[in-house]
């Protein structure tokens, strides 16, 4: 299965949510991929969406390649992948200023508040190494999420394995035996600017009733 764009998979998955019996539900997206997968599911669900300001720490020779994953007051590496100090505290910190600009100009960051007690869905456009949202699901937990439910179009196998301990379900459209990488999954993968996440964010406010 080839998606169209994010935002046609992401209907796809709330397709997955209909007959379920769903309470008191926060759908939370990883920005800014996980975004447009989250609207529909949002919309779905008739649920506000906020923001897991998680970023990945990427491979030296391949930023698509998670090693490690970090937040303002977290980090989360892989054992192997620590070796090269410079470069991790260099990207740790490049990634935790580009946490601190969305946080200002997204306004949309999960809190204590928002989240405990909530059944949670949480969004990415697809997983392949899992260290971001590894990271993300710890946060939420601290949270005292009630539960916990990954929602992606695609995720790796290993992935899966490695996450499907930590929450409570794991709804994937896609678990392929040879993954690829997410951008392969889709017609259309390009990456979304400030200025389209902020417009998307306001119109998925807007349609919420009053």
């Amino acid at each position: 299965m080839i998606f169209s764009d994010r935002n046609e998979a992401g209907r796809l998955i709330a397709d997955r949510l209909i007959n379920k019996e769903i309470t008191n539900p926060m759908v939370v997206a990883i920005p800014r991929g996980g975004i447009p997968v989250a609207v529909p599911i949002a919309y779905s669900l008739n649920s506000d969406l906020k923001l897991s300001m998680t970023r990945k720490i990427g491979h030296p020779l391949s930023e698509e390649f998670a090693i490690g994953a970090v937040r303002l007051d977290d980090k989360l590496l892989s054992p192997q992948q620590q070796t090269n100090i410079k470069y991790i505290e260099e990207t740790i910190e490049k990634e935790r200023r580009r946490i601190r600009e969305m946080i200002k100009i997204f306004d949309h960051e999960i809190t204590i508040d928002l989240i405990q007690g909530k059944n949670v869905f949480l969004v990415d456009d697809g997983i392949a190494t899992g260290k971001t949202m590894q990271l993300a699901v710890e946060e939420i937990k601290k949270m005292n999420a009630n539960k916990i439910v990954i929602c992606t179009p695609i995720c790796a196998i290993k992935a899966r394995d490695m996450l499907e301990n930590e929450v409570d379900e794991i709804i994937s459209l896609q678990i392929p035996q040879s993954f690829a990488g997410i951008g392969a999954y889709y017609h259309n993968f390009n990456q979304l600017s400030d200025n389209e996440v902020i417009e998307i964010l306001r119109k998925q406010r807007s349609s919420l009733p009053s």
